[in-house]
């Protein structure tokens, strides 16, 4: 009985320990392509820098994890190149990297199959990763069509799909403005194109795609459901804020009351955030005290941490030039205040270094 516990508990460990992510080969392009002609397989790149934050999470949180490795293992040699070495900075033009991470798939040959630029999440990464294997979604194929002049209906949505996914907003809106007048209402608010509306690159902040999600959200909730939407228009709603925050002359305090007031009427579900956001960018575009007094009474308001500590850095710029001797001491104190009631991280430590240039200035 000892004996089969024993082997029972040994076969789980060995289990455990060799459960491994993504099999990332240290070899050249080269010898990854030639090893793929040699097994029948594709090879996957993982496109890096050594200052591209969204790689790093990718390579301790993503690939490491089983159920991504149980699909690339089998069907990729898989390497990972840092494109700023070595012969690695031709391939940027190459195959068309305008961001990291970028992750491409390449046949024996080399010939682009698929490319991607994601966010790192498992999920995202393995629901996209098997459209290298549908023609109708594979970006190679879809942009050599596209270059080629295809353009009937269907296959245009697929490039806007693949053309955004690729970081490719140009081309993306290329395929828009070509599916345009194909488009019927129905086409408009659906579910295939709501990844035109919550990327920054295709649909910049003050855009006319941005503009249409506002002014059409009620449609969008239709197709693509009311959290969702409503998730994108509180994303978009705090960063314009912010942007005030940051630079206040940008909107009149007019433009702004009318900006609140239209998104309050949405009925999104965090406008208590909103709100806040609302009630700080109101306070920048005011004078000193306005600032200190809103922040007394909201510091401890938002949820996130990280947003009170971006809104008291920005701040930060206007209060330490301009405010008197009694003000900037009273800064420094919500600054303190703040600082204790946020969890330890890095953000934190920015801010207490802040303190201290404060402190050191006064």
């Amino acid at each position: 009985m000892k004996k089969i516990l024993l082997i029972a508990l040994l076969s789980l460990f060995a289990a455990t320990t060799f459960a491994q992510g993504i099999n990332f080969e240290d070899l050249s392009l080269p010898e990854a392509l030639a090893k793929a002609r040699a097994e029948n397989k594709l090879v996957f790149v993982n496109c890096t820098t050594s200052w591209c934050g969204p790689c790093k999470v990718l390579a301790a949180e993503v690939f490491p994890r089983q159920e991504v490795g149980d699909y690339f293992n089998p069907r990729f040699v898989s390497i990972t190149l840092d494109m700023e070495k070595g012969d690695n900075p031709p391939l940027r033009e190459k195959y068309g990297m305008i961001g990291y991470p970028t992750l491409l798939v390449l046949n024996p040959d080399g010939e682009l199959i698929h490319k991607m630029v994601i966010f790192p999440e498992v999920e995202m990464l393995l629901a996209q990763i098997p459209n290298t294997y549908d023609p109708d979604k594979a970006y190679g194929r879809l942009k050599r069509q596209f270059d080629e002049g295809r353009a009937d209906k269907e296959f245009l949505l697929n490039c806007v799909r693949a053309f955004v996914l690729a970081f490719e907003p140009d081309n993306a809106r290329k395929a828009l403005d070509k599916l345009e007048p194909m488009m019927s209402d129905e086409d408009r608010f659906s579910a295939d194109l709501w990844i035109v509306y919550t990327n920054d690159r295709v649909s910049p902040r003050g855009s006319d795609n941005e503009n249409f999600l506002f002014d059409n959200y009620s449609r969008f909730c239709r197709y693509t459901g009311f959290s969702e939407v409503m998730k994108e228009i509180t994303r978009r709603y705090n960063n314009h804020m912010r942007d005030i925050i940051s630079n206040p002359n940008r909107v009149t305090p007019m433009q702004l009351n009318s900006m609140i007031e239209r998104f309050g009427n949405m009925g999104c579900p965090d406008w208590n955030t909103m709100r806040i956001y609302s009630l700080f960018a109101i306070a920048a575009q005011g004078d000193i005290d306005d600032i200190i007094i809103r922040t007394q009474k909201e510091y401890k308001s938002f949820r996130d941490a990280e947003d009170i500590l971006f809104v008291y850095q920005t701040l930060t710029r206007k209060v330490m030039p301009m405010g008197t001797p009694e003000q900037k001491t009273e800064w420094k104190r919500l600054g303190e205040l703040i600082s204790d009631s946020v969890p330890d991280g890095e953000e934190k430590d920015k801010l207490n270094i802040l303190i201290g240039m404060m402190k050191e200035n006064m």
